[in-house]
């Protein structure tokens, strides 16, 4: 017997709706017989899945970049040999001052060896300089300075941004990266307008 002249049963009996046929007792309903407001919500509903998903994302690689940078920080000060107070905050200052476009500028780790052997009194050469610099943190923003600021008074803040600033000026007129640097370093360390009136006239010059 030829196959195609065996009559299957259908599972299914179809029932006709509205010109269309849906199978009785499948589990989901034909989306053109759900109400429009009931899909309405079904499409808001994985909108905010996705929202929901963007920022979970989102926090995990700031958790992330939040703790590199944490690791980073620690390498630094175990390189420099000192504890977490203004004089280490000085020569981290000035090693993130040291890069110029994307790389280390030798004029400016120079003038942050002499500063960090003048304000440390430690024995720095220029091969520690560069162990800092390179574990310096790339991506600058105001958070990454924050730290910076905690038990430090107003005169130990301008004295870090000074000598982050004469690190930059060694290599020449400031660009607008440098700007962006200083104004991050400025705002981490919570200086105020009225502290700058020195850099502004340095920019203009």
């Amino acid at each position: 017997m030829s196959l195609s002249r065996v009559s299957v049963p259908a599972v299914f009996a179809p029932i006709f709706v509205g010109g269309q046929a849906f199978a009785e007792g499948e589990g989901a309903a034909h989306p053109g017989f759900l109400p429009q407001a009931f899909r309405g919500f079904i499409t808001q509903d994985r909108i905010v899945l996705a929202l929901i998903s963007i920022l979970v994302c989102l926090s995990l690689v700031a958790l992330v970049h939040h703790r590199m940078r944490l690791r980073r920080r620690a390498l630094r000060q175990q390189i420099s040999g000192l504890s977490n107070g203004a004089r280490f905050r000085l020569v981290d200052a000035v090693v993130h001052a040291a890069w110029r476009r994307r790389k280390l500028d030798d004029v400016r780790l120079r003038r942050a060896l002499e500063i960090a052997r003048d304000a440390t009194d430690m024995d720095y050469d220029l091969s520690h300089m560069r162990e800092l610099a390179l574990r310096a943190d790339r991506l600058i923003l105001p958070l990454n300075f924050r730290w910076m600021r905690a038990n430090l008074d107003r005169t130990e803040k301008l004295v870090i941004f000074n000598a982050a600033t004469s690190v930059i000026v060694a290599s020449g007129r400031l660009t607008r990266a440098d700007q962006r640097f200083l104004g991050n370093l400025s705002r981490g360390l919570g200086l105020k307008r009225s502290d700058l009136r020195d850099l502004a006239r340095l920019v203009k010059s």
